[in-house]
């Protein structure tokens, strides 16, 4: 991270990106070997102000045809994120803080105009 602000706190901006432990997808093929490299998987946040201001985050893959989650709440050591099914069935998950690489810090979202944060 380039600033010193909590990954909470940037996980609580517009466009910020960030990498998850352990949440990888396939890269390239090395000709040599016949084999596929697998390369962590950027994340990006998307934050807006909704009713009475108040400011609602989701987060979703970086890539053109992304999958994403709501999130629920922020807490004091994970993020709780939600999203439903074509079914309507609820899926919950939380992520660990701890767990979290940012690799690029979003920018403040004020009243569906974003500013700079930087």
């Amino acid at each position: 991270m380039n600033k010193s602000i909590s990954t909470k706190a940037a996980l609580k901006l517009n466009n910020t990106k960030f990498t998850i432990k352990n949440c990888t997808t396939v890269g390239e093929r090395n000709p040599e070997t016949n084999q596929f490299s697998y390369i962590p998987k950027v994340f990006k946040t998307h934050a807006s102000t909704g009713y009475n201001n108040k400011v609602s985050v989701s987060i979703s893959e970086d890539s053109i045809f992304s999958r994403g989650m709501n999130v629920d709440r922020f807490g004091s050591s994970k993020i709780s994120l939600f999203t439903f099914t074509p079914f309507g069935k609820k899926v919950t998950e939380t992520i660990r803080y701890s767990d979290i690489t940012i690799l690029e810090i979003g920018q403040e979202v004020v009243n569906d105009l974003v500013t700079l944060e930087r």
